[in-house]
């Protein structure tokens, strides 16, 4: 591109106004829950409460607008859960807006269920074997099998109650006929910075959304809280 020295589509977005923005983001949750912009917070938050209801969840996705075939494609974001030990989240990039009460994709034990049909993300289940951040791809309904799920699990580096982490996935193009490197982080409270990097299996050119979201593991209300979302895309 040597027409303009701006290389990326980036939005930043740390939630200062009174509602969320509908022209940018989908917001749903079950119902009996809230997904808002939280009233009076310093420095604008997104909030998200379900109900006592198992496998209530909710979902911020942005707008279904990105590609990774345009060259590099990252997703920041920064959040916290109230309560981890009945809890799954998500927090990447999907091929849907919206998913009925459930994530793009979540895993109990060792096993995935995978409601989008295209995503990638940072999964966390208190269900999972391994009860640890993990990365996860899908495409068109295949789930990735390599490398294997324990090259995948981020050991040691789990939610903690009501305490903020910044996560980020990125996806790399590797050109026509290759499927995206997908290179994950996670930043916890005392600065730690635990990373995971492997090629996907999505096809490149396939709209993505940056997608945000939370589930009920059991019985138990859970509040997700966003500080800030970051989505840059190269410009093409």
């Amino acid at each position: 591109m040597l027409d303009s020295p701006k290389g990326f589509v980036r939005t930043f977005d740390d939630f200062l106004g009174d509602t969320i923005n509908t022209d940018m983001y989908v917001a749903t949750i079950s119902a009996g829950g809230t997904l808002a912009i939280t009233a009076q917070q310093v420095n604008g938050t997104v909030q998200g409460t379900t109900d006592g209801t198992d496998e209530d969840a909710g979902l911020l996705c942005t707008g279904l607008i990105y590609k990774p075939s345009n060259g590099t494609l990252r997703l920041e974001v920064r959040a916290k859960i109230s309560v981890i030990t009945t809890a799954r989240m998500f927090i990447g990039f999907s091929d849907a807006t919206t998913e009925a009460d459930l994530l793009p994709m979540s895993i109990a034990g060792t096993a995935w269920t995978t409601t989008a049909s295209t995503a990638v993300g940072l999964c966390y289940s208190s269900a999972a074997t391994s009860a640890y951040w993990t990365g996860m791809s899908v495409d068109t309904d295949v789930d990735l099998s390599s490398p294997p799920l324990a090259d995948r699990i981020f050991t040691g580096c789990a939610p903690v109650a009501d305490t903020y982490q910044t996560f980020v996935v990125e996806l790399q193009d590797q050109g026509s006929g290759k499927s995206p490197i997908c290179e994950m982080s996670i930043t916890d409270d005392a600065g730690r910075i635990y990373s995971k990097r492997f090629q996907t299996n999505l096809t490149r050119d396939t709209l993505l959304c940056g997608a945000v979201g939370f589930q009920n593991e059991g019985a138990v209300a859970h509040t997700m809280t966003i500080d800030y979302i970051e989505v840059i895309n190269s410009r093409v």
